[in-house]
C-alpha cells in the first residue's frame, strides 16, 4: 500500500479501535493522518517492503496515538514554510490539537 491508501486504512483502523462518536476520534484522527503521511514522505518508510506502524491506546481517559517507522538520526524538526508555500505547516500544528495529561515526546516525533 501507498500513500493516500495507507493514510486511509491508518485513519479508519484509529476510528476502529476507538469507536463511533469518540469525543477525540476527530482530533487523534487527523494526528494519525499527519504523522502517518510524514513518516511516508520523509523517513523512507514509503519505499516498498517497509513499514509504518500504527498503534492507539486507551486507559483512565488518555489516548495515546503511536506512529513509528524508520525513522533516521536525529529528531524531527519543523522547516520553514514561505506564505504561498503547499505544504510544510502540519508539524508545527501538532503541538495546538487539544491534550490532556501524558503526551508522548511529541519535540522528539514520538
Amino acid at each position: 500500500m501507498r500513500g493516500g491508501r495507507s493514510a486511509r486504512v491508518a485513519r479508519a483502523f484509529v476510528d476502529g479501535v476507538l469507536g463511533p462518536g469518540h469525543p477525540c476520534g476527530d482530533v487523534a484522527t487527523l494526528l494519525v493522518d499527519e504523522l502517518f503521511v510524514n513518516s511516508i514522505r520523509h523517513s523512507g518508510s514509503g519505499a516498498p517492503g517497509e513499514t509504518v506502524t500504527v498503534a492507539v491506546k486507551t486507559a483512565d481517559d488518555v489516548i495515546r496515538v503511536e506512529v513509528t517507522d524508520l525513522s533516521g538520526p536525529g529528531v524531527p524538526q519543523p522547516r520553514p514554510s514561505g506564505s504561498e508555500a503547499e505544504d510544510g505547516r502540519g508539524f508545527i500544528s501538532l503541538p495546538a490539537l487539544p491534550r490532556g495529561g501524558g503526551g508522548g515526546d511529541a519535540a522528539a516525533g514520538q
